[in-house]
């Protein structure tokens, strides 16, 4: 007589790892003590709350226990800061050179707020010919990250008119004088910084170096 196998009862395979320690295909039994099933599968738990390179925990997203080392966020902001400095070094007046750097800034735009104080220690450090490099990039990362996010436009606003007045006072170049009124210009045009006045940042007999 041929029978269905649908109704024959086929038991689960029981392996033993361990005194005390059963699994079954359907489910798992912990043993009451440490033995090298648990211990493989805690070190696979832990494995995944280990902080990356970059200080951040596994996918999982679960909490990390307080003795895990992570990079802290001066840490971090110092590495950026740092690398920005070598970057601004390079900074040259061809479009490549701005548009590397600028997108650069653009992908590091949530560290804007600590990383303009770079830009303005070296702008104030580079020699008169340079200076104007600096205004360039600073309005390709404003043009450019605006549309992701206000975080460098905010971190500029509040240096942008000395950056100006201090470039021209410590050029006392025409070209450069047109091409820091060519900038507000646009600027204002584009309302970069809201409606925000621009007054008086071309004038650089007010400039505090």
């Amino acid at each position: 007589i041929h029978r269905s196998r649908s109704w024959l009862s086929v038991p689960q395979r029981r392996e033993s790892n361990c005194a005390g320690h059963v699994t079954t295909r359907a489910q798992h039994v912990p043993c009451s003590g440490g033995c090298d099933v648990h211990h493989r599968r805690a070190a696979s738990r832990e494995a995944v709350l280990q902080p990356t390179p970059t200080g951040e925990v596994g996918d999982r997203g679960d909490s990390v226990s307080s003795d895990c080392t992570f990079v802290s966020m001066a840490e971090t902001e110092n590495q950026l800061a740092t690398a920005f400095t070598a970057k601004l070094a390079g900074l040259n007046t061809t479009s490549q050179s701005i548009e590397t750097l600028s997108h650069w800034c653009v992908f590091h735009r949530k560290r804007a707020k600590a990383l303009t104080p770079t830009w303005q220690q070296q702008l104030r450090a580079a020699p008169g010919k340079r200076k104007l490099n600096f205004l360039y990039l600073a309005n390709d990362v404003m043009q450019n990250s605006r549309k992701k996010g206000m975080e460098w436009i905010d971190a500029f606003w509040p240096i942008m008119g000395w950056s100006l007045k201090h470039t021209l006072r410590n050029t006392g170049d025409d070209k450069v004088a047109r091409s820091c009124a060519k900038l507000v210009e646009v600027w204002q045009e584009r309302k970069l910084f809201g409606s925000r006045s621009l007054d008086g940042w071309l004038d650089s007999s007010g400039a505090d170096d």
